[in-house]
């Protein structure tokens, strides 16, 4: 009798076990929610109900050709179609100017690559003077060819620091000015800031451009400008989307994540427009989320820098990066 007690109560404890390992297993393969959790920093974010779309059109050859003549003179002459970068390169000799085919520019200045320190810097504050001036004029002008400027891009930062950092060893060495070799001579090793930049974020129908899109302005020597870029594009109205709303974008990231996270704290998400490099060939700007989180694998929390399309019925992962 003993015996068979024993075996009764054994039994009872392993069908317990049993019982629960199915209970859990039920549970997991249900919900994944039981193993990733998404606390939000940011419930209260407000959301419009729809935002526009925009079309990424082509400049035409006249536009360019028109907007290399104003920004060059009369010496520029046409170089060659670089067709990996989508441009057009143009020159003056004292200039080289790329023209994309999106609309975006870059102006910089032919100059010899000499390792002496510049004589006088303006400081930030002068600096940053001095490029928006400079982007007004050169906005002015675009504004003639793109119809990007002034109706839908506007500058919502502008920022200078530091440019270029050089390091320098003492002695002799040849430079090319002109065309004409020379010798330059370096007394002493030195360190020394080169240029200033000032860059310029934007916002498209008044929400941020993040990654590619604004402007940088370099700033060299007494204040003079050695290059422009200005990567916005030319643009227009392609109509509405619905935008999704936060469960939408949770389930997007558990979907993405499922193998990879135990946790996902969202410290941030903005609504903004996602746009990339003139080089890149983009048919849309389109509203995404651009989410700042930390995610929690095997007890280490990890930052991650997310954007995910937003509009309803489709969020998904564009980009995640460490």
């Amino acid at each position: 009798m003993r015996i068979m007690k024993y075996s009764k109560g054994k039994l009872i404890s392993l069908t317990i076990l049993l019982i629960t390992i199915v209970i859990i297993s039920i549970m997991v393969l249900a919900d994944f929610d039981t193993n990733l959790i998404i606390i939000s920093k940011a419930e209260t974010i407000k959301l419009p109900k729809t935002l526009t779309v925009f079309e990424v059109k082509s400049i035409p050859w006249d536009a360019v050709e028109g907007l290399a003549m104003e920004l060059l003179g009369e010496k520029c002459h046409f170089v060659k179609y670089i067709e990996s970068k989508h441009a057009y390169i143009f020159s003056n000799d004292s200039w080289i100017l790329e023209v994309y085919e999106c609309g975006s520019i870059n102006l910089y200045k032919v100059e010899a690559n000499t390792l002496k320190p510049p004589n006088k810097l303006p400081d930030l504050e002068e600096a940053k003077k001095i490029a928006v001036k400079e982007l007004n004029k050169i906005v002015q002008l675009l504004s003639k060819y793109v119809l990007y400027i002034p109706y839908y891009y506007k500058v919502m930062e502008v920022t200078a620091k530091p440019g270029q950092t050089v390091h320098v060893k003492a002695g002799l060495r040849l430079i090319k000015v002109n065309g004409t070799w020379i010798e330059e001579i370096i007394n002493e090793d030195k360190t020394y800031i080169k240029n200033l930049m000032v860059e310029f974020k934007v916002k498209l129908n008044g929400f941020p451009v993040i990654y590619k899109d604004g402007a940088v302005i370099i700033i060299g020597d007494y204040g003079r400008v050695s290059r422009v870029t200005v990567y916005m594009k030319n643009i227009k109205p392609k109509g509405e989307v619905e935008i999704a709303n936060l469960d939408e974008v949770k389930e997007a990231l558990k979907k993405h994540f499922k193998e990879l996270a135990d946790k996902i704290i969202i410290e941030n998400i903005n609504l903004t427009y996602f746009s990339k490099s003139p080089v890149e060939s983009v048919k849309y700007l389109k509203p995404v989320f651009h989410i700042s989180c930390k995610i929690e694998s095997k007890g280490k929390l990890r930052p991650y820098e997310i954007i995910l399309s937003a509009e309803k019925g489709k969020v998904e992962v564009i980009l995640s990066s460490k």
